[in-house]
């Protein structure tokens, strides 16, 4: 039978107790810990043994802190968040200093290193405030001190762009590369046990994460300008003409004709138009036209008459024979310069007076000149003729080569702004798969007769291989052809919608952030 001792007392058992029977016996005693008596030799030829000391150590309880212990602590880890961000620039420039001076020590063989300010500041932060005691509190505190980080630089330098520029985005931003990087750099150095590799994922997930949030601000910001397709402007455009007619405002007549003379003086010094040629007749008949539909109109040419002058010029541009169109598409982009450039004094006021008549050309002026300026990119998706010269040619190697040479062609760039040409040259260049579904596309069987020849007889020596490379090669070329066109479709769309820049890519941030605050620390 078990004995046990607590506080002098012997307690008799009729079996062994448990460490919760002998503690909860012990605190009913108000003794210590229960002691086993030693058991006596049973009557045996095997030798009793002896029971051992039995020592229980109660854990103590964390403690359930009351609501309002926990806001005051919440409001010590903000408190701590914005002195660590305060001081984070100088921290940053200490802890770099220090690394360079204990490389240079150990390099020259000196024993003299200087210890981590960081870690220094830690511990002088935990006696005066909370310290964060989880993964999901060390997490928000280091969005926090991103966020404070951000706005605290953008008050110090604010005529640096990309510190103060876009703080609607930058700071939200900022928050997530926080939130992220730190329970990463964790997870990496539980696995690891590398700091580097803590540091360089930490900052890598959380630079993605400030670039994605960055996109997701920019696509959903109120007052977004929305996209048009080239039917919807070419509508917005004939729509414009229409109200100006029905307001009663005109266009001086002789305006028109300098118009006209303007575009003789383009045929001949950009187009280098041969008098007597078959193509200089038609161009001239056409300008007759032209200049009859003006006469037509004394007191004042319509805008639905100009648009007219447009669509007739037009037809020379849509010609089959390649001068001609050559010739025709000077003569239209000086329409459109003309359309694009109206001002006052080109215009006779209708029923509203001069003031509202030219508040609302200045109005209308966007759309027309959009309409144009999606027209020559519109002509880059129309590979038909070009299909016929180049059988060979892929769609999508069309489409490109049309951009390519819009990008090339001086006069047509110079039509558009600095934002619009980079629309065209990021199409022409392709994207960042292009070069390699470019190589793959070359096995396609649609590619060239050659190509699917030679594809048919590889077949017959090695038909498992040839399908794939085959398979490759015609997937590659669907693929390229697809985003191609969808790029090119997509840069119609916004400069016929009035192309603005596009948000810069928020990933420095994250970069700027995490070597402010470095996470896993």
């Amino acid at each position: 039978m078990p004995k046990y001792t607590i506080n002098g007392q012997t307690v008799n058992s009729p079996t062994a107790l448990s460490e919760d029977d002998l503690l909860e016996l012990s605190q009913q005693l108000g003794g210590t810990v229960p002691q086993p008596q030693p058991t006596a030799a049973a009557p045996s030829d095997v030798p009793a043994v002896a029971a051992q000391p039995t020592q229980v150590q109660q854990q103590p309880e964390p403690q359930k802190r009351s609501m309002l212990n926990e806001f005051g602590r919440q409001i010590g880890l903000t408190g701590r968040a914005a002195y660590e961000a305060f001081t984070s620039p100088a921290l940053a420039v200490l802890e770099a200093g220090r690394g360079a001076y204990n490389l240079g020590a150990q390099a020259l063989g000196s024993e003299s290193r200087i210890p981590s300010f960081a870690q220094a500041q830690n511990q002088m932060l935990g006696q005066v405030l909370p310290t964060p005691e989880n993964t999901t509190e060390r997490a928000v505190q280091a969005g926090t001190q991103a966020m404070l980080s951000t706005a605290g630089l953008a008050k110090v330098a604010p005529n640096v762009p990309v510190l103060a520029a876009d703080m609607a985005r930058q700071i939200p931003s900022a928050a997530v590369a926080g939130l992220v990087s730190q329970p990463i750099a964790e997870k990496v150095k539980d696995i690891t046990g590398s700091d580097l590799a803590a540091l360089v994922a930490g900052v890598g997930f959380g630079t993605v994460g400030a670039a994605t949030t960055g996109k997701v601000l920019s696509a959903t910001a109120p007052g977004k300008a929305p996209l048009f397709t080239m039917e919807e402007v070419k509508k917005r455009a004939s729509d414009s003409y229409n109200k100006m007619d029905a307001q009663g405002v005109s266009i001086k007549p002789q305006s028109t004709l300098n118009l006209v003379d303007d575009i003789r003086v383009d045929l001949d010094n950009i187009g280098r138009m041969v008098p007597g040629t078959a193509q200089a007749d038609s161009v001239n008949a056409t300008l007759n036209k032209v200049n009859t539909i003006i006469s037509q109109q004394p007191q004042g040419v319509s805008f639905t008459a100009l648009e007219k002058i447009r669509s007739t010029l037009n037809d020379l541009r849509m010609s089959k024979d390649a001068d001609i169109s050559r010739l025709g598409g000077i003569a239209v982009s000086r329409v459109d310069d003309y359309i694009s450039n109206l001002t006052g004094k080109d215009i006779i006021a209708g029923k509203a007076g001069l003031d509202a008549a030219v508040k609302n050309v200045m109005s209308a002026r966007k759309d027309w000149r959009n309409a144009s300026r999606a027209s020559v990119l519109d002509d880059a998706l129309n590979t038909a003729e070009a299909k016929a010269l180049d059988p060979k040619a892929s769609d999508s190697e069309l489409i490109r080569r049309g951009f390519i040479n819009i990008a090339a062609n001086k006069d047509k760039m110079n039509l558009f702004n600095k934002t619009e040409q980079n629309i065209i040259k990021s199409v022409a260049q392709g994207g960042t798969l292009d070069p390699v579904l470019t190589l793959a596309a070359q096995f396609s069987p649609l590619r060239s007769k050659l190509a699917a020849a030679g594809g048919a007889y590889a077949f017959t020596q090695a038909p498992v291989a040839t399908t794939a490379v085959a398979g490759t090669g015609l997937t590659a070329d669907l693929l390229q052809g697809a985003l191609r066109r969808r790029a090119a479709q997509q840069a119609v769309k916004q400069i016929a919608s009035g192309a603005q820049a596009p948000a810069p890519n928020l990933g420095y941030v994250g970069l700027l952030t995490g070597g402010l605050n470095p996470p896993g620390q």
